[in-house]
């Protein structure tokens, strides 16, 4: 190391000194010969200073490649902008002491000369943009603000455009040194191919440094994903990740742990034909760790406020193993005492558990040999190491062409869509949410200061594991759907999915009328109560948590007369079309009557019917169908909405989310516009890149 510092001193020393000719009778072979020198000695100096200074940080300093990268940016790109300025002296020189007497060789030379001198303008500014990037510091959270992002990428691009024109002048000045006929007259012109080639790799170091400099630093032992069967869970470990889910009541809002838990199973076990929903665990791999990667990761510093060790919940809750302390077993001596003291009960339970049941939760008194301990102790690092539960519903064959309106729609449709030849753009397409109510499905069960972080790394877990996948199981694209000011919207940026405008939820906000009845809210809003012909006619609203075939086939037939009137408008709002399989299997898992049918009869014949959906302090009407025959002169469409807003306050529910389609009437019986903002994603880079353009230009 020593001695590689004396020799770059001497090098520096001996620069200066290749300033004498060693020709004196030929001029043209003397600045040739001093300026190969002098790049020789450029060069080398350039690469014996990059090995000192690496060297110096493996052996001393040790910092890290975010920094040494931006140290080796600054030096390459002052080293590029000085030999660029002996190139464009020696292309002065040479243009004007060449001897050139035929006037189209030195018209095209001039041409070359010129098109050297605007590839040199590139190459300034390149190096001062590159000097400019040095010099400030970048913080690695700053990475991810969309200005930066631009920049970087036109940084990156304009390097590789650089470097692109210094090849084609390094060909051109190739083609010129070796024509030795033609530009005989021409100095200097063997060391032009040099100096460009030297320049090239300035280029190359600048581009590569650069990367490292302003690029995000890399996240080690990310999120895993793995996909579970809720069907073979018992009730009692269901209600452990409820538990998780109950708790994290600010990054799951107004959500009930009980009934997330059985909406996502009576999703998994839908019979939908064309859809399939797998239920998705994420969680941290290395359970020892104290703290999860998003929050030692500080790429995502900046995604969360600081103010967060104030929270109730962290005083209340040291941690996710207190909450679900029941599931911990104790350790085996623990066990032993516990176990001579309550024998006789314990067989009587372990007894009735092998009558009843082959898969049972494992508490600290049904815990009787080392298989059911090794059992207990695995679910419960399951259940701690859990960050979230999420449902993805897969549509296998989702006709891209739908979202085309008019005879074009109908001309792509018939080229490429799902009943052509090609099937050129049909996709499997995932929605990480349920179709119905159409809402994000992710819930998460991890305490932490930093849910922004979570929500990105548990979108970017869920996009690796797709990547992953079999070609049969993958998805071409995932969209996950959420409220524009909720935690995970912060996230999408960050996680590296795109953001893609949705049109906005309607959603009534009740508690300022609890207690109250539909009338005095219908009055407060200004709202004229409009079942009264419904009424005298002695129309019944029924409520029914039994779902039967012949209610389900009720409703899908009147779901399908609006379906098919928006299908005549060229409108398709549905994913995929439900049918009565569909929902009975709504009503499976259904204990805590968390779903219901709601229909609307006037002599004994239905009106309208919707499917009415409880998620903790929401509820959500849809599926709507309606009978057009009857339906208008009941105005039985705004007598459903009433309905429900009467349901909603005699159980004390908090919001009646309504959904995003016809806002007008929604907004005239007080609903709010909820701006919901999709996060979409594609495994494929060219996909990729059509999914970020086709989701920057829509406009909602």
């Amino acid at each position: 190391m020593l001695f590689l510092g004396i020799l770059i001193i001497f090098k520096i020393t001996w620069l200066f000194t290749i300033n004498q000719p060693f020709y004196e009778d030929d001029l043209n072979q003397n600045q040739s010969y001093v300026t190969t020198l002098a790049v020789f000695q450029v060069a080398s100096l350039l690469f014996d200073f990059l090995l000192f200074i690496n060297l110096l940080n493996v052996l001393y300093l040790k910092i890290s490649n975010f920094k040494s990268s931006r140290f080796i940016l600054l030096i390459s790109c002052i080293f590029q902008f000085l030999v660029n300025i002996g190139l464009v002296q020696l292309i002065n020189v040479s243009l004007r002491k060449s001897t050139i007497t035929d006037q189209k060789v030195l018209k095209f030379f001039q041409q070359k000369i010129s098109f050297f001198i605007h590839t040199n303008s590139f190459i300034v500014a390149l190096s001062i943009v590159g000097i400019y990037i040095s010099l400030i510091e970048i913080h690695e959270y700053e990475k991810f603000q969309k200005i930066l992002q631009k920049f970087i990428k036109f940084f990156n691009f304009f390097c590789l455009l650089v470097i692109v024109l210094i090849f084609a002048s390094l060909i051109v000045s190739i083609e010129t040194s070796a024509n030795h006929k033609k530009y005989h007259g021409v100095i200097n012109k063997n060391v032009f191919p040099i100096l460009f080639a030297v320049l090239i790799i300035s280029s190359i170091i600048i581009l590569k440094s650069s990367k490292i400099y302003l690029n995000p630093p890399r996240k080690l032992n990310k999120l895993k994903v793995e996909e579970i069967e809720l069907s073979k869970l018992n009730k009692t470990q269901k209600s452990e990740f409820a538990k998780l889910i109950q708790f994290n009541h600010k990054t799951n809002p107004g959500i009930d742990g009980q009934a997330a838990m059985a909406l996502l199973e009576a999703y998994s076990i839908s019979p939908l034909k064309g859809m399939k929903c797998k239920v998705l665990r994420i969680y941290k791999d290395d359970i020892e760790s104290n703290l999860p990667t998003y929050e030692t990761y500080k790429g995502w510093d900046a995604l969360d406020k600081q103010n967060l060790i104030f929270d109730d919940d962290f005083e209340r809750y040291s941690s996710v193993e207190t909450l679900v302390e029941d599931a911990k077993p104790l350790s085996k001596n623990q066990l032993k005492k516990l176990q001579k003291k309550q024998q006789q009960k314990q067989q009587k339970k372990q007894q009735k558990q092998q009558s009843n049941q082959s898969t049972s939760f494992f508490n600290n008194e049904t815990i009787n040999t080392e298989e059911d301990y090794e059992k207990a102790k695995e679910f419960y690092q399951k259940l701690i190491s859990t960050e979230a539960i999420s449902l993805l519903t897969v549509i296998e064959d989702y006709d891209l062409t739908n979202s085309v309106e008019g005879p074009f729609g109908k001309f792509l449709s018939y080229c490429f869509g799902v009943n052509s030849m090609t099937r050129l753009m049909t996709i499997r397409f995932g929605l990480l949410g349920f179709h119905w109510p159409f809402r994000k499905a992710t819930f998460y069960c991890s305490s932490t200061k930093k849910p922004v972080a979570r929500s990105a790394a548990v979108m970017e877990a869920i996009s690796h594991w797709n990547s992953n996948l079999n070609a049969g199981e993958k998805c071409s694209i995932i969209l996950n759907p959420t409220y524009a000011n909720d935690h995970s919207s912060s996230a999408i940026e960050a996680s590296g999915w795109n953001t893609l405008p949705l049109p906005s939820s309607h959603v009534i906000d009740l508690r300022p009328y609890k207690g109250k009845s539909l009338s005095f809210y219908l009055k407060q809003i200004k709202y004229r109560n409009i079942d009264t012909k419904f009424s005298e006619d002695s129309g019944e609203v029924l409520e029914k948590f039994e779902f039967t075939t012949e209610d389900s086939q009720d409703l899908i037939k009147l779901w399908k007369n609006i379906s098919n009137k928006k299908s005549e408008s060229g409108k398709h709002s549905n994913l995929i079309n439900p049918n009565e399989d569909f929902i009975m299997s709504m009503g499976e898992v259904n204990e805590n009557k968390d779903r219901s049918l709601l229909f609307l009869k006037v002599n004994n014949e239905n009106l309208a019917s919707s499917v009415l959906y409880r998620l903790g302090d929401t509820i959500t009407s849809d599926l709507q169908g309606i009978d057009y025959s009857q339906g208008k002169e009941y105005k039985a469409y705004f007598v459903m909405m009433q309905k429900v807003i009467e349901i909603a306050l005699k159980e004390g529910k908090n919001f009646v989310d309504f959904g995003p389609t016809t806002s007008k009437p929604k907004l005239d019986i007080g609903c709010q516009s909820i701006p919901l903002k999709g996060a979409i994603t594609a495994p494929n880079r060219f996909l990729s890149l059509c999914v970020k353009f086709a989701a920057s230009n829509v406009n909602v």
